[in-house]
């Protein structure tokens, strides 16, 4: 029955007599005891979990006495006892705090006054909470004038743990649940975890366990809870052993119980499937603590077989290949975002075929369970908002979990862990499969250390120090031609490999991206903006959201075009910003890998016909019509100069300046430069916005403290302020160093090859010629240098040694062959993210998640979803 809400009066009486003569039939041809108030009462009905018929007859009978329960009371008086239920807890608290349980003899009764006396209370304030009590069943006035144990007092009296748990409750617990409309309405959208009613109700910004460690009394009130709380219900320790095939392990196999406590469920793996080897794994004093009681308990012939360690799940995973990672009760502690983390912190340890295990509640979809059974469910799961901001998640979101971790851990199976569908197991394999480049390197390095060949041909090197030598002006280090030729632009600046070439190509190019020169361009960059803004306002009136992941790339083409060519392509205007171009810049991105593995492709392609690229990608089309473009546009500006005519200077005004009359191996250079600075000039800077302004507005902390530094900068939502002005703005900068640290310029090995004499390379003489490979990703993520790398602080740059980090913050490369348009893109991502942010309130879109950033190694950073989207509103003020 999944309710009864439906039934009448009189059918549910019949029901509750029928199921109750049932149960009471079933306990008497058992010779088990049968319910009673009195204090003998054993603290669960002797019931087998594992009887799944007489489990569904007493769910029927609490349900049924529910729904009997509330249609006699009326809806206006059970509305008027769920108000006053707070009652409950303070007459259980009292209980609790003054050892009422324990002053009341088990076997015979205590006056009002002694026990007072013994309490070292009022009288007249027991009598009145002791009487509240006595109407939950909780003791019994016998004889009057005297306090006698109920069943369930009795258990207090005999559970100390499981009193403690209800201690936790009332102390810990229900303070933030009483504070959760209050965080509701300072935090609607968030959830960061120490954006919580806890947080409020404590009056501490740290995550709940780092509050709970300040006290150790609190610590060890949680520690006991928690223990006695697992102890009874449906899902006591020792069901994790059962439920799961442990014994299908081979003999020897490593299983981590990650955040495992005090061992207990490893040691009960232990004792069960001898031949396992369990690592358990906690704080330092979670496991200091378990591992001195483990040595001084008789747990003779384990001590071989299960070992604690100090280990924080938010660092990477430090027992690498082993057979199955165990998480039991941890992932509903934690918000989505958290909870992938943690996930994502075994991928380095993970080997193929390796288990990875969640143990949880599981919230079943509506009318599957009966209604005290759901209802208990989402207590817990509102216990998990108030303290965590996390949630009790479906098995879809379990799920959905691994596969946002990486799409190598498959999700397998499913065991069962209660009677009901209300506990599982869950279980994930970790597949073979592509790997990204960018952290295949990453975890080569981490296990072979700074020097690793990546081919027969190629070297990869991970030292920031040996980055700064490569990558310096003057550096000898040429660019690698089998690579780079790879682009199909071999005359462009970025291309070319010859020092004296380059030297010349980037003299010709360098006057127009001088600081001076990008000043001058501000009054350009500033319209664009406003163009955006203009049709951020037309989505605002058609109550759409903005895909920013599309409009900023379409605002940096427009701007990139403008400069070039004294011409806009307009993206902007095109609907959903989703223009040819645009399109275009995707399409070329995901082929890069593949123009670097087979590098005459991309020249093939690009003299090929377009329906024959049209064949391979309708999309991927649209890169060769932007070669065929840029060609057509530069022919025109060749024939008619007057094209050029701005307000600002045009790169083909110097171009053609110095080209009078070009010829036509000068018209495929000037082709191939102008496509290279529209596409370098505007993927990588959308790249930044896109991922920018997204992680600013994923926290309300960090988008708030920028606004408010916006707002004192540019104090008229009307009247942009100069971007020098904005430049200065230290959170603004922080925001702008950490998005460019965040998307890398780009991800993959930058080749370098080794010049004439060779080098010793950490302990390895690498001779001439040979090409050797770094990348910005390792640089972002030096820990020695940026301090939890893997989170997006702006505050670092304030906060820490700014002019050390911009030493290694890679984003536009170093040296003499650093991007020319670094100070161009500087000025597109102030100016744009602090017009976007000033002028309009953003919130993302509801599905908003930290999947949105799972990146693809393309060479370049990439979004795979192109979906960061947000609904807009302009701002008055």
């Amino acid at each position: 029955m999944a309710t009864a809400m439906g039934d009448s009066l009189t059918e549910l009486a019949a029901i509750v007599s029928d199921r109750s003569q049932t149960l009471v039939g079933h306990l008497k041809a058992r010779g088990l005891q049968q319910p009673t108030f009195g204090p003998q009462q054993l603290a669960s009905l002797p019931l087998e979990q594992s009887d799944t018929d007489i489990q569904k007859v007493r769910r029927e009978l609490i349900e049924a006495s529910r729904c009997v329960t509330a249609l006699a009371q009326g809806p206006r008086e059970i509305l008027s006892f769920y108000a006053f239920a707070y009652h409950d807890l303070s007459s259980l608290g009292t209980i609790l705090k003054f050892r009422i349980a324990e002053l009341v003899p088990l076997d015979g009764s205590i006056s009002f006054a002694e026990l007072a006396k013994k309490a070292g209370l009022l009288e007249d304030k027991l009598v009145r909470i002791l009487r509240y009590a006595f109407t939950n069943y909780i003791f019994t006035e016998s004889p009057e004038g005297h306090v006698s144990h109920s069943a369930i007092s009795a258990t207090l009296a005999r559970d100390p743990k499981f009193a403690t748990f209800l201690q936790l409750v009332v102390v810990d617990l229900f303070p933030p649940a009483s504070r959760l409309v209050e965080s509701l309405v300072q935090h609607p959208f968030s959830e960061r975890p120490t954006e919580t009613a806890m947080n409020i109700a404590f009056d501490t910004k740290d995550v709940f366990f780092s509050w709970l460690k300040e006290d150790i009394a609190r610590q060890e009130r949680f520690n006991i809870g928690m223990a006695g709380f697992s102890d009874g219900g449906d899902r006591p320790q020792n069901v994790d052993v059962a439920a799961y095939p442990w014994q299908d392990l081979p003999k020897g196999s490593t299983v981590v119980d990650v955040a495992g406590g005090s061992g207990h469920v490893s040691l009960a793996i232990a004792k069960a499937h001898a031949g396992l080897r369990l690592v358990v794994e906690d704080s330092k004093a979670v496991v200091e603590t378990s591992e001195a009681d483990f040595t001084r308990s008789d747990q003779s012939g384990l001590q071989s077989e299960v070992s604690f360690r100090a280990h924080d799940f938010f660092r990477e995973q430090p027992v690498k290949g082993a057979d199955v990672y165990f998480f039991r009760q941890i992932m509903h502690d934690w918000p989505t975002h958290e909870a992938v983390m943690i996930l994502r912190q075994l991928l380095p340890a993970l080997k193929v075929g390796a288990r990875v295990l969640i143990s949880e509640y599981v919230v079943p979809p509506p009318g599957v369970l009966t209604g005290l059974e759901d209802k208990m469910i989402r207590q817990m799961d509102m216990q998990m908002m108030a303290i965590f901001n996390a949630k009790e998640r479906t098995a879809k979101e379990y799920k959905d979990l691994f596969a946002a971790a990486s799409p190598r851990l498959h999700f397998t199976r499913t065991f069962q862990v209660s009677a009901s569908d209300s506990s599982c197991i869950f279980e994930a394999v970790y597949e073979a499969g592509w790997e990204k480049p960018v952290l295949l390197r990453d975890r080569l390095h981490k296990q072979y250390g700074p020097v690793v060949r990546i081919n027969p041909e190629e070297l990869h090197v991970r030292d920031k120090e040996m980055y700064l030598q490569i990558f310096k002006v003057g550096s000898k280090w040429r660019k690698s031609d089998r690579f780079y030729g790879a682009f199909a632009s071999d005359n462009s600046v970025f291309n070319v490999s010859d020092p004296s070439v380059h030297r010349e190509k980037r003299l010709a190019l360098s006057p127009l991206f001088t600081q001076r020169a990008v000043l001058d361009l501000e009054p350009l960059i500033q319209r664009r903006i406003d163009r955006l803004c203009g049709r951020l306002v037309e989505y605002h009136h058609a109550g759409n959201a903005v895909n920013f992941h599309f409009a900023f790339r379409a605002l940096a083409v427009d701007v990139v075009t403008d400069f070039c060519y004294a011409q806009s392509y307009n993206q902007l205007d095109i609907p959903d910003f989703k223009g040819r171009h645009v399109v275009a810049l995707e399409a070329n991105a995901s082929l890069l890998y593949l123009f670097k593995n087979l590098t005459f492709l991309a020249s093939w392609l690009a003299a090929a016909p377009l329906w024959i690229m049209k064949l391979y990608s309708a999309d991927g089309a649209g890169n060769a019509e932007m070669l065929r473009e840029a060609r057509n546009q530069v022919k025109r500006l060749i024939e008619d100069r007057s094209l050029l005519k701005a307000d600002h200077a045009t790169v083909f005004q110097r171009l053609l300046s110095l080209f009078p009359k070009p010829d036509e191996d000068t018209v495929t250079y000037l082709t191939q430069e102008a496509n290279t600075l529209v596409t370098a000039g505007s993927e990588t800077t959308a790249e930044v916005l896109t991922v920018g302004l997204f992680r600013i507005l994923q926290s309300p902390t960090m988008h708030q403290k920028l606004l408010a530094e916006l707002k004192q900068a540019i104090p008229d939502v009307n009247k942009p302020t100069a971007y020098t002005e904005l430049a200065k703005l230290p959170y603004l900068t922080g925001c702008v160093k950490e998005s460019l640290r965040a998307t890398y310029g780009v991800l993959g090995a930058l080749p370098r090859v080794v010049p004439k004499g060779g080098v010793m390379i950490h302990g390895h003489f690498v001779p001439e010629g040979t090409t050797v490979g770094m990348d910005h990703y390792s640089l972002h993520h030096d820990e020695t240098v940026f301090p939890d790398s893997h989170k997006f602080k702006p505050e670092r740059w304030i906060e820490g040694d700014a002019k050390e980090m911009d030493k290694y913050l890679a984003s536009f490369s170093h040296g003499t062959r650093q991007c020319v348009g670094i100070q161009l893109a500087y000025a597109e991502l102030y100016m744009i993210l602090a017009n976007v942010i000033r002028r309009f309130d953003l919130r993302p879109y509801d599905g908003f998640s930290e999947d949105d950033f799972v990146f693809r190694d393309v060479w370049l950073h990439s979004l795979p979803k192109q979906n960061l989207a947000a609904f807009v509103t302009p701002k008055k003020v």
